[in-house]
């Protein structure tokens, strides 16, 4: 059985990037491909809340697919919260562990070379 999709990725571009000819961004399928894989790594800690947060973290990825500095996006909640600590933790060890992320394509790395990811472990715990 297919486990839900519980990642979900939001592609950044930097403003100088913006100035350049329009690129094709990636396709969905190749944004799906990248995910699942993501996803396959992710092991998801128990709790002590009800309803687990929604992690976000910022991924920075080199030319090669592999990562080059993940970090939160809530460094006040990581120190504070110690359930968002850890699914943060358990987040950045699927990221480490899946590389590289051969599926991103190489010509259109400025579209995937930063990313926003929300990580929701109630999706993937339906």
């Amino acid at each position: 059985m297919m486990r839900p999709i519980a990642i979900t990725a939001m592609l950044l571009a930097y403003p100088a990037y913006a100035q350049q000819a329009a690129k094709p961004p990636m396709t969905i399928s190749q944004s799906d491909q990248f995910i699942m894989q993501v996803t396959k790594c992710w092991t998801i800690p128990a709790t002590k809340s009800d309803k687990p947060p929604v992690v976000r973290l910022h991924v920075q990825l080199r030319r090669d697919g592999t990562v080059a500095a993940v970090f939160t996006t809530d460094v006040q909640r990581y120190t504070s919260d110690a359930d968002y600590k850890l699914l943060t933790d358990s987040a950045i060890r699927a990221l480490q562990q899946c590389q590289p992320y051969r599926s991103l394509p190489a010509n259109r790395y400025d579209t995937w070379r930063i990313m926003e990811l929300n990580f929701d472990p109630a999706i993937m715990l339906k």
